[in-house]
């Protein structure tokens, strides 16, 4: 559009009717940001009606609008509400800055005296921005910045907004109007900090809620963490977390402290898949689970898992990717499935709906020493086996029994 174009454009607009401008906005922000400039939305300003203003804070490209209208009234909620929900400032003018550090300087003693008197609602929507600046949540998750302005019940909250952030927590994808390279990287940086969080936040229940939810929903592309995080702080030790670790792990799934545990250890099994083995020799059935997760095992060691750990190996196993590229892997995992339907679909997870969806997606084409590997008998015989074990085992301690009975009857 040339200039004169623009010029007749804008004040065709200006003239409409509070609605007609409304609609205007809310088009632009989605299809068209190069048709008016700053200028522009600070005549729509000039304007002073409300349903403008509203559409300008959630929609608007210019970070000076922005500031003026969350500035406006520092009594008027919803329009700090709209203006924090705006996921198009800093597009137009290729900047970096993103909310909050779009309305407030970066490190700022300012944003550090609003992010103290911050009601529930604001800290929601921001924290649940899908364009939230990455350095701020870096720095939050490192204990720097708002962090200290918050209190602990904030920090929760706002660890467990993030969790549901659609955009954090989804796989990475560069913003054509940034460098891409600098982008990922701020990206991961997120990430790495939000698992070392495990290492400094007090272990209590509240806080394993918050991390296990954060942990569950991050992306797989994630950049992992150098080092190993501290598992051993996320054991439990009160009376009520240990008798609800049990009832969990007696249904076959991981208590909360268990999961945080087992999203850390696979956080650090991205930068260090030699760990793999090691865990898998572990007491810790939270570390073994993170091998069974992402490890690459022979057909036997797939059977083993799953006469040792049951439906925590089998669980894992349906998002280890290698397992649905064997066919011997496959039906071994099929087997263990239909002998145990029962307690799977008993199970607070649709282990069914994974299954039936992983059996669907795994390929049918198979190398001919892949197909001739697999022989049923051979497992079955190993089953056999082992249950004969069992039989001999429980035998031999009756008899020891009977004899102890008789000697100091």
């Amino acid at each position: 559009m040339s200039e004169y174009q623009q010029i007749i454009r804008e004040a065709q607009i200006l003239a409409s009717s509070p609605c007609e401008i409304v609609r205007y906005i809310e088009g632009r922000s989605r299809d068209n940001l190069e048709d008016s400039g700053e200028d522009f939305e600070t005549r729509l300003l000039c304007l002073k009606d409300r349903r403008i203003d509203l559409a300008l804070a959630q929609h608007c490209v210019w970070a000076e609008t922005a500031k003026t209208l969350f500035f406006r009234d520092t009594e008027d909620l919803v329009l700090k509400l709209s203006v924090l929900t705006n996921e198009k400032i800093g597009k137009y003018e290729g900047l970096d800055e993103t909310i909050p550090y779009a309305i407030f300087p970066e490190k700022s003693q300012q944003l550090d005296g609003y992010i103290k008197i911050v009601s529930e609602n604001e800290l929601h929507a921001l924290f649940s921005n899908p364009t939230i600046d990455r350095n701020f949540v870096r720095d939050f998750f490192m204990g720097k910045s708002a962090w200290h302005s918050m209190d602990e019940e904030h920090r929760v909250l706002s660890v467990r907004y993030l969790s549901r952030n659609s955009c954090f927590t989804a796989a990475y994808q560069p913003k054509e109007w940034r460098d891409g390279d600098f982008d990922d990287v701020r990206h991961g940086a997120a990430f790495t900090a939000a698992y070392e969080m495990a290492n400094r936040v007090p272990t209590c229940r509240s806080w394993a809620y918050a991390l296990k939810e954060l942990y569950a929903e991050l992306p797989n592309d994630i950049h992992g963490v150098q080092g190993n995080i501290d598992t051993n702080r996320w054991i439990a030790s009160e009376p009520e977390d240990l008798d609800a670790e049990l009832k969990a792990n007696g249904e076959g799934r991981l208590s909360i402290f268990q999961s945080v545990r087992f999203y850390c250890a696979l956080a650090g099994l991205k930068n260090n898949k030699g760990r793999i083995s090691y865990l898998l020799s572990s007491s810790d059935i939270a570390e073994r689970s993170a091998s069974y997760r992402c490890g690459k095992f022979s057909a036997w060691k797939v059977w083993w898992s799953l006469r040792k750990d049951g439906m925590f190996a089998f669980g894992q196993f349906l998002n280890n990717d290698d397992i649905w590229q064997s066919r011997i892997k496959i039906k071994i995992i099929d087997r263990y499935y239909m002998n145990n339907a029962t307690d799977l679909l008993e199970c607070e997870f649709d282990y069914g709906e994974i299954f039936e969806k992983r059996m669907r997606e795994a390929p049918h084409n198979f190398s001919k020493s892949d197909l001739d590997i697999y022989e049923k008998k051979n497992i079955s015989s190993a089953d056999q086996k082992l249950e004969k074990i069992n039989k001999i085992m429980s035998m031999i301690l009756i008899v020891l029994a009977v004899i102890l009975y008789q000697t100091f009857r």
